[in-house]
């Protein structure tokens, strides 16, 4: 087996790269629907390369050698208004959903299967009730 963050691995050769990471991202992202682009995570993930690669604008996206994204050429398209927000941990409190949705994430790996199967029988089942609902 191959330790993880071993230097020959491709991932970890490609690190830090703007170029390779934000193009894999925005290969991602235009495969989401729009319901996924307004995941507060989604959100948060292009907040995180935003400011790991100091862009503060959409002309930003050439310096890494992207296109810049087409449907974003107003002020309110969805880079642009990410773009304009601060990222800090203080925007989490804002945020108390989001905040919740971090916990759960972080913790979920470690809760026993039995709990964790229990969880998503019942999330499945509040989700149909609400489409059969609407």
């Amino acid at each position: 087996t191959t330790p993880t963050n071993a230097g020959h691995q491709v991932t970890e050769t490609c690190r830090g790269d703007g170029g390779i990471e934000l193009g894999e991202a925005m290969l991602m992202f235009n495969r989401f629907t729009l319901q996924q682009r307004e995941n507060a995570l989604v959100k948060q993930g292009w907040l995180i390369l935003f400011r790991r690669f100091r862009m503060r604008k959409l002309d930003d996206f050439t310096r890494y050698g992207l296109p810049v994204p087409k449907e974003d050429a107003s002020k309110d398209g969805y880079f642009p208004v990410l773009l304009r927000q601060p990222y800090t941990i203080w925007h989490l409190l804002r945020d108390p959903p989001l905040l919740a949705r971090k916990i759960f994430y972080r913790l979920y790996p470690h809760v026993p299967s039995l709990i964790r199967r229990t969880l998503k029988r019942t999330h499945g089942r509040i989700n149909k009730d609400k489409n059969s609902s609407s």
